[in-house]
Parts: C-alpha cells; sequence; structure tokens
C-alpha cells in the first residue's frame, strides 16, 4: 500500500489551520516500463478538517507502456495518465474519499486525463471519478464528483463507470447537510466504443431531515464513430434529501455516426436535465429516455439530430423529442415536441421527412408531423420560399436569413407552421 494523503486539519473550527491539505503526487515517467497496482495507493487530501477545501493534486504523472490494475488493486489519482494500455480489473481513477468538511460545493475539485492506445475496463473493474461521502457532524456539503476526460483509441468498456457525488448523512455545524453534484466524464475514440457497463454520476444525497438538499446530476459525454449502449446512464439529481425542490437533472451527450441505445437514459431532477443524440443514424429500442423534471415550470429537452435514419422503435422519450434532420443538402428543426416518435403501421418517422436537393418534404399523417418548424436549404440564397410549387403565403412561410456559411456554401433559411412540400 502507497499513501500520499494531506495533511489533517482543525476539527473543531476553520481558523487557524481548519483545512485539510492537499493529496501528494507522484511521478512514474518510464514509457517502456510497466506499473502494475495490487494493493491501494492514494493522493487523496487530509481526512479531516472543518472546512475540508482539500483538493486531489492534479500533478501526478503516470507514463508507462502498461498500467494494470489489478483485482486486489485501488489507485485513486488525479492529473495525468499517458499509456499504451491501461488495464483496470480493480479500482481505478480520480475516486475522492475524503471525510473532512466541506463549507461549500467545490466544482469538478479534482481533475484527470487519460490518454491511451489501448483501455480494458473489465467486468470486475471500477473507472472512478466519484465526489466523496461525509458522515462526520461536522460539515455541509460531500465533494462534488470530479472530472475526467478519456482520450482512447481502442476503448472496452465492460465495467462500471462512475462518477457519483457526494453524500452526506448527518446535519453539520450549519443545519445542513447538502448532496453534491456529480462528476463530468468525457470519452473520446477515433475507433467504436461499446458499453456493458453502467454508467452513474448521479448527484449526491443529502439530509432526509431539516436542511438537506439532493445534488445535481454530472454530465457523460461520449463521442465515436459508433456508440453501442446496452446498459444504464444515470445523470438524476441526488435520490435523498429533505427538500423537494432541489436537484437538477445532468447532461447525457451521445455524437456518433452510428448510435445504438438499447437500455435505459435518465437525467432526471427537479430541474429537469438533456438527453443529446447526435449521429447519422440513430437507433433506439426498447429503452426509455427520461429528461424530465418535478417542476411543471421547466423546459426540459431531448434532442435526436439525425442525418439518414432515426429508428425510435417501442422507445419511451420524457418529455417527447426535439428532432433535427441535417444532410448535404438542407436541414429540418422541428420548433415543437414530436409526441409520436414510434413507428406505427401508417406512421413511419424515418420515413415521413425527406431533404434532397432544393426540397424538404414532410408528411405530416395524421398530423403528427404538422408542425412549426425551422427549414435550411442549402446551395441556394435568394429570398424565395415555393410551397408546393408556388410562391408560399406569409402567412404560411416567414423568411429568415440567407448568405454563406462557414463552410462557403450559399444558404436559405425560413421558418414554416404548417407541412407539405418546400
Amino acid at each position: 500500500s502507497q499513501s500520499r494523503y494531506g495533511g489533517n486539519g482543525r476539527d473543531d473550527l476553520c481558523t487557524g489551520g481548519g483545512n485539510a491539505g492537499n493529496g501528494g503526487s507522484f511521478i512514474f515517467n518510464n514509457p517502456s516500463q510497466s506499473l502494475t497496482i495490487t494493493n491501494t495507493f492514494t493522493a487523496n487530501t487530509g481526512t479531516s478538517g472543518y472546512c475540508g477545501q482539500g483538493t486531489m493534486n492534479s500533478s501526478t504523472l503516470i507514463k508507462a507502456n502498461t498500467l494494470s490494475i489489478n483485482r486486489t488493486g485501488d489507485m485513486r489519482i488525479a492529473g495525468m495518465v499517458n499509456v499504451t494500455n491501461l488495464i483496470i480489473n480493480g479500482t481505478f481513477g480520480a475516486k475522492h474519499t475524503s471525510t473532512s468538511a466541506q463549507t461549500n460545493a467545490l466544482p469538478y475539485p479534482s481533475h484527470m486525463e487519460i490518454w491511451a492506445t489501448n483501455i480494458n475496463l473489465s467486468s470486475v473493474g471500477v473507472l472512478s471519478a466519484n465526489g466523496a461521502n461525509i458522515s462526520t457532524s461536522s460539515n455541509q456539503y460531500g465533494f462534488a464528483g470530479n472530472e475526467m476526460f478519456i482520450y482512447v483509441t481502442n476503448g472496452y468498456f465492460n465495467g462500471f463507470i462512475e462518477g457519483r457525488g457526494g453524500s452526506v448523512a448527518t446535519q453539520g455545524a450549519f443545519n445542513n447537510g447538502y448532496g453534491t453534484k456529480g462528476a463530468m466524464i468525457s470519452i473520446v475514440s477515433p475507433n467504436p466504443l461499446a458499453f456493458e457497463g453502467n454508467i452513474d454520476v448521479r448527484g449526491g444525497d443529502g439530509r432526509n431531515d431539516a436542511g438537506g438538499l439532493r445534488g445535481d446530476g454530472g454530465v457523460v459525454n461520449i463521442s465515436a464513430p459508433t456508440i453501442n449502449i446496452t446498459k444504464l446512464i444515470l445523470a438524476d439529481k441526488g435520490s435523498v434529501g429533505f427538500s423537494t425542490t432541489s436537484g437538477s437533472g445532468g447532461n447525457i451527450i451521445l455524437k456518433a455516426d452510428y448510435i445504438n441505445v438499447t437500455n435505459n437514459l435518465r437525467a432526471f431532477g427537479y430541474l429537469p436535465g438533456n438527453i443529446t443524440l447526435q449521429g447519422r443514424e440513430i437507433y433506439v429500442y426498447n429503452s426509455i429516455l427520461n429528461a424530465s423534471g418535478d417542476s411543471t415550470t421547466s423546459n426540459s429537452t431531448v434532442l435526436i439530430q439525425y442525418n439518414v435514419t432515426i429508428n425510435t422503435t417501442k422507445a419511451t422519450i420524457q418529455p417527447p423529442p426535439r428532432i433535427i434532420k441535417e444532410n448535404i443538402f438542407g436541414r429540418i428543426k422541428f420548433l415543437d415536441r414530436v409526441s409520436q416518435y414510434t413507428d406505427t403501421g401508417t406512421f413511419l418517422l424515418n420515413k415521413s421527412i425527406n431533404i434532397t436537393d432544393n426540397l424538404i418534404s414532410v408528411n405530416s399523417e395524421g398530423m403528427f408531423l404538422n408542425l412549426t418548424a425551422n427549414l435550411t436549404i442549402y446551395g441556394y440564397a435568394n429570398n424565395t420560399i415555393l410551397r408546393n410549387g408556388a410562391a408560399c403565403d406569409a402567412t404560411i412561410c416567414q423568411y429568415l436569413e440567407n448568405g454563406t456559411n462557414a463552410n462557403g456554401q450559399l444558404y436559405e433559411s425560413f421558418n414554416v407552421t404548417q407541412f407539405s412540400t418546400y
């Protein structure tokens, strides 16, 4: 075992040394060598201090051929990891475990970057950016989840990815106990990614009696050519807290040419979160996408932006999605939610929206898609809008703008209140 904990501060007041010390740093700069962790290795903050404030030191640097975390291994660090192979059978990441107090909720208190050619997160492994839970009576907040940015060429994510906000179980000296925000986890790859384990960035729990607030959900942002999601992604508010009007939903963002979702994505909160799927082909099958909220006055978004194919067969989407289709010829953005998004015997969403050269048409069969939308036609900029081959009436069409976009392409944008062919 190796420990690089920060020192402990006074546990009775802030002034005069009541802050926990920052965690230490670790340097391993041997790119041709391997490093194996078989037990506990931590660089966390001090374990006590009335005001908390200590952070994990982001100056840690690991450069190695292979970093392997054995099943009995538990490595908790922040900073930079640059390896050819990262093998995780135990626990690894910027997992905060300090029990010292927090007098305010520091956003993303620690930062970690992982650059790897290959990452193998096994089914028994845990990749963690958890915030710390607090259980002592002198505390106000838990530690928020941390930032974790992952850049990987070939990723195999079969285990659990966690980044929950810290929870507070007992009343603090200021008559509160606040859960904190979940982590920010970003994963980028030039090759296809499949996720066979849950991803959890829910907010932390607060006290369930007077003064307890729920933490906000965190952020999951994944970008790759192909993304397959077969397990849960959770970015909900904390599940416990005396206040029923606390805790916002987080954000889930998936960007790929091909996206396949066969399990639930959640960003639920008192103030709702957001879910964005952006890709060439998007398939959501037998899944629930929930970015709704307890607050009826708030506006959440499930946004699906696609290029060629959208298939939401047997999906449940709360609230109904906002849909954008864009290709080389143009773009249509529905300004209203699309309430009928599952295919039926008479309604096929994918076949009902068509964009070709100088033409955008929507089959509003059953009136499901007869909605207000902004249309953009690429390659033309002449201020003339035609509806079914004739000049469009100003009560239906409203010119927005034309010009040349950043790609040097002419465009014309206008708003329509109902559909046929434009």
